[in-house]
């Protein structure tokens, strides 16, 4: 069997997801059509695409379609040989039993036809035929009158028995359009919109956002009046699409029916307005929101970053300490990082050593214990030692904010009620740009500052950072696996790959990285090297027992070849180590799904 056909994939199939199941079992499933070419498959890791889309099974779609090619001319010679017999068999009956229409005489006989035909019968079904028209006496000849009676009536028989079968197919044909119309489809479409309103949900509830406010828009455009998903779907189109106009409406109507949820639709327009830049409107709000709830810290921090914009950094540190104080990093660690923030922000506007002291010691106590936005704290802290000159503990610091997964904090799952674009890269920008011009001549600072130009958004700046840090020469696998990072962000694959392939290398040297392991363990996992994956994963873990990455896709690639030892202890290690990160909630569920099949 080639590797190919080991190739585990998962089906979508009107709102159901099947798998993981082999290649060879996809081709069953189509020939035996239980599913169909406008299903959608995907490899571990990659976007789901059309079968008829992917070229594993362009070959086996060809065969099916040569077979319902050669089944519709079968079917078609079949009907035309009766639909040919059955012309046949009319005309002759209109040949022998009806007259000339313009000369009253009945069609001569052919010769050949009247070899097999008793000459007695044909002359007694003549002499009744002249009987039934009134002519006189046998062997006279007949009168002519254009239309004989008899004809007339074998005529209006004929046509009378034509329409009532005409009748009946049209009617059973409005029948089964009627009941497709009226029954099949809307039971299908509310199969399918129960479905989609389903999987939104469990996606939620695995913390992925994104893919789930595409299955709520799905649910709602087919089903508007199914308002339960109404808060959520309302909430995620102004967190995430940034649609507030919408989403403020969506949230508004769900408090007709679910008042309940009150807190959470003040908050969220609240967020919708702050998004509007309608700083008054938002912070009445979320105001109202802490009359419901004092302790509700998804308020008190947007209140925080609403004092910090005000530059009353004093009432934003005590928001962020008492949303701290009430359990906010429970649901994701930005308070902390908010926190660090406006504290910095104090130090630089007052000068008094307290504040940047107490801003280092939140952050330290944070870095070893939440892995929710880890990049984004070691990046704070080594600001800090930037400002206070302790060198050493800046670049120790640094390389490990460069050496932590790039992906970390945007897959955990945040609290979408709270804003979050004021810790965004593009927010922290600016300390970038300090440490790069105070500590330019370093390599790392150099690829520092291009990854904080990436994540920002400010291409040019990163190409240039990257177009330096390739003339600085550096054989760093940490680095190299950084330019490689920007290659694949820009979709440069080959110079990904190239560079890539020189980070591993060099990691094998001497001080090994986490990050050339994880880009290489994810590129095995893109292309659907299970096998390589794991390896890699396994290598990572090797190095970091505690690598949360590694235990999650260890568990969900060893699931989909159906071995499961160990993976329950594994799995639920991953989710007590940050019971928030999104992709160990998923292969949680997959396990479970994958075990009970």
């Amino acid at each position: 069997m080639s590797q190919r056909d080991e190739l585990l994939w998962l089906v979508k199939s009107s709102g159901r997801i099947l798998g993981p199941i082999s290649q060879k079992k996809v081709y069953e499933l189509l020939r035996t059509k239980e599913i169909v070419p406008l299903d959608e498959v995907c490899l571990p890791k990659r976007r789901w695409q059309y079968i008829r889309d992917q070229k594993e099974f362009a070959r086996v779609l060809e065969e099916i379609r040569i077979q319902q090619i050669k089944d519709a001319s079968e079917h078609t010679e079949t009907m035309g040989a009766q639909s040919d017999d059955m012309t046949a068999s009319v005309t002759e009956a209109l040949h022998s039993d009806f007259p000339d229409e313009l000369t009253g005489d009945m069609d001569p006989v052919n010769d050949e036809l009247t070899q097999d035909i008793p000459i007695n019968d044909l002359q007694e079904d003549l002499a009744r035929d002249v009987s039934a028209t009134g002519v006189v006496a046998a062997g006279a000849k007949v009168k002519r009158f254009g239309t004989q009676d008899a004809a007339k009536k074998n005529v209006q028989s004929f046509s009378s028995q034509i329409w009532k079968y005409t009748f009946i197919i049209l009617s059973t044909f409005a029948l089964i359009l009627m009941v497709n119309q009226f029954v099949i489809k809307p039971n299908r479409q509310e199969a399918k919109n129960y479905n989609d309103l389903t999987l939104a949900n469990a996606l939620y509830g695995n913390g992925k956002y994104v893919e789930s406010l595409k299955y709520y828009k799905k649910s709602y455009e087919a089903n508007p009046e199914n308002k339960e998903p109404f808060v959520r779907f309302g909430t995620l189109l102004i967190a995430i699409d940034h649609q507030t106009v919408e989403g403020k409406r969506i949230l508004q109507e769900s408090l007709s029916f679910d008042p309940g949820n009150k807190i959470y639709v003040i908050t969220g327009m609240g967020l919708a307005n702050l998004i509007e830049r309608d700083y008054t409107f938002a912070s009445k709000k979320f105001n109202e929101a802490l009359e419901i709830d004092p302790n509700f810290t998804a308020a008190l921090i947007n209140l925080g970053w609403l004092s910090e914009r005000n530059g009353n950094f004093k009432k934003a540190i005590d928001y962020f300490s008492s949303a701290i104080i009430k359990g906010a990093d429970r649901i994701d660690n930005s308070a902390h990082i908010y926190l660090a923030n406006s504290l910095i922000s104090l130090w630089k506007k007052t000068g008094e050593q307290k504040y940047i002291n107490e801003a280092k010691n939140n952050l330290i106590s944070i870095v070893d214990q939440k892995l929710d936005y880890l990049q984004e704290s070691l990046f704070l802290l080594s600001y800090i030692y930037s400002q206070l000159n302790s060198i050493e503990l800046f670049f120790d610091t640094l390389e490990k904010m460069l050496d932590t997964d790039p992906l970390l904090t945007q897959d955990h799952a945040h609290d979408l009620n709270v804003y979050h674009d004021g810790i965004s890269w593009s927010a922290l920008y600016d300390m970038c740009e300090e440490i790069y011009q105070k500590h330019s001549q370093e390599a790392s600072v150099v690829t520092m500052s291009g990854y904080c130009a990436l994540k920002s958004d400010q291409l040019n700046v990163a190409e240039s950072r990257f177009t330096e840090l390739v003339n600085m020469r550096t054989k760093n696998p940490l680095l190299l696996a950084h330019q490689a990072y920007y290659y694949q962000k820009m979709e440069r694959d080959s110079a990904a790959a190239v560079t890539l392939g020189k980070a591993v290398e060099e990691n094998k040297k001497g001080k090994k990285y986490s990050l050339p392991i994880i880009l290489q363990a994810r590129i095995c996992q893109d292309r659907g090297d299970l096998d390589c994956a794991i390896e890699k994963w396994q290598e990572l873990m090797s190095k970091n027992s505690k690598s949360i990455q590694a235990k999650t896709n260890i568990v969900i690639l060893k699931a989909q070849k159906g071995h499961f030892q160990g993976l329950d202890f594994m799995i639920k290690d991953a989710r007590s180590t940050s019971p928030n990160y999104a992709p160990a909630r998923f292969a949680e569920t997959f396990l479970y799904e994958a075990k009970n099949k």
